[in-house]
């Protein structure tokens, strides 16, 4: 990604990160969970720089593909596409909504937020984040990963 876009993706996700207050983690992703950038309140609290980047590997890891296992069922039982999804644990929300064809973005909040806030400043952004990875970061799926999702797809009787 150029230093450009690098940079304005930064600025969203810090504007994202501090204009709600309960928000402790953002990050965009692939569809993969192949981490693109991420922002946390660790930032400013924590001595270790890694801490942010591997907590945000790591959760990237897992969190993409359960969104991409909504796409898939919403798909297989044709209620369409998945826009958003929340998780609820007992002390956090986790937000993952659907940024283009190839990115996720991942908020962790306090259980304190207005959801629908944090939404509608989330949606103000999204074509921008969506035209960066789209048109900037050239995101390529590597063919194993195509290979893998096509045998799937057809396994459940979807097209690819």
């Amino acid at each position: 990604m150029n230093a450009k876009d690098s940079n304005r993706l930064d600025k969203i996700l810090k504007d994202i990160l501090y204009k709600i207050p309960e928000t402790l983690h953002v990050m965009v992703m692939d569809r993969d969970g192949n981490l693109i950038s991420a922002r946390s309140r660790w930032d400013v609290n924590s001595k270790n720089q890694n801490l942010e980047k591997d907590f945000a590997q790591t959760v990237s890891a897992f969190t993409a593909p359960m969104f991409e296992s909504a796409a898939i069922q919403g798909a297989f039982m044709n209620f369409g596409e998945v826009t958003s999804q929340l998780t609820e644990y007992s002390s956090k929300f986790m937000i993952l909504i659907g940024i283009g064809e190839e990115g996720v973005l991942n908020t962790f909040v306090e259980k304190t937020v207005s959801v629908q806030n944090l939404i509608r400043i989330i949606e103000s952004y999204k074509h921008e984040i969506s035209y960066i990875l789209t048109d900037q970061l050239h995101l390529i799926k590597t063919p194993i990963t195509q290979e893998i999702k096509a045998l799937f797809y057809a396994e459940i009787g979807l097209k690819t």
